[in-house]
């Protein structure tokens, strides 16, 4: 073969040429690769808030940059917990809590059995006005019918003083009659004569039924004295109420120790919460006393 028969090289097509490096610009990366960089937390920024990225320089050869969030909204200052109280503070107020309830039960307690006692004493002196006036109505009637009685005696001697003018005879035996009349009704210790003139004492007669009467009813100031004592039980169990009253106020200021924030708060209160427990606690033995 001829030398004039070789083939000539093909000529190479031209190559682009690197992009210069650009301070500033990063290198191209994947897509992927540059979602990855971003920074998770949206209030985080790699920038202070008053910058900007600057834009690297146009150049012939297409570059990616690097993508930065910027933060767009002020940034908000997190709230401050709250103080915490120590255990000690916590447990001394839990004991006082339940020692102020366990005493107010108490309390209330011997207050609902201070007006079972009155209920009882105010039955009790129903039942002695029931009996008395029972008395008094049977002497009365004991008394009305024995006046009676001495009427009845009276006119019999009035027949006996009338029959005596025509037969006197007759007139002996009526008045032996009445006589009989007058001591087996048991109103002779109560007439006063032995004629038709004869006075009844009435009162003497009253009072010797209620004496009568004594032996199987009750004086007549029980019901009066019963009801007394009524009042005064009632009247214990009203100032053993005021005193639970008092001991729930302790409950509540001892609540507000437990969630005050200041130390001088939560001492004073606890101060104030111990001298009003003595207060209730001093009222209700008093009072029960």
């Amino acid at each position: 073969m001829a030398a004039d028969d070789v083939p000539e090289p093909l000529p190479r097509a031209p190559q682009p040429s690197p992009a210069p490096a650009v301070e500033g610009a990063a290198l191209p990366l994947d897509p992927l690769d540059a979602t990855a960089a971003l920074p998770l937390d949206p209030t985080e920024s790699v920038l202070p808030p008053d910058r900007t990225v600057a834009e690297p320089p146009s150049t012939t050869a297409p570059t990616m940059h690097r993508v930065v969030a910027q933060r767009r909204w002020p940034q908000r200052r997190a709230p401050r917990p709250p103080a915490r109280t120590s255990r000690r503070h916590e447990l001394v107020v839990a004991i006082a809590i339940g020692v102020a309830t366990i005493t107010g039960a108490t309390v209330t307690y011997f207050s609902l059995q201070r007006d079972s006692a009155a209920a009882d004493l105010d039955q009790q002196a129903v039942i002695e006005t029931v009996l008395v006036h029972q008395k008094l109505t049977s002497a009365r009637a004991q008394t009305h019918a024995f006046s009676g009685m001495a009427t009845r005696y009276r006119h019999m001697l009035a027949d006996a003083d009338v029959s005596e003018l025509t037969d006197p005879r007759e007139a002996e035996v009526a008045r032996q009659l009445a006589r009989s009349f007058r001591i087996r009704t048991g109103i002779d210790q109560f007439l006063h004569g032995t004629d038709a003139t004869t006075r009844f004492d009435t009162d003497a007669q009253y009072q010797a039924a209620l004496h009568q009467f004594d032996l199987f009813a009750i004086a007549d100031a029980q019901p009066d004295a019963t009801a007394a004592r009524a009042d005064a039980q009632r009247d214990i169990s009203r100032r053993l109420n005021i005193s639970v009253v008092g001991l729930l106020g302790v409950v509540v200021l001892l609540t507000f120790a437990r969630v005050a924030r200041r130390r001088p708060v939560r001492v004073a209160l606890l101060m104030v919460s111990a001298l009003g427990y003595l207060g209730a606690v001093t009222a209700a033995v008093v009072a029960a006393v």
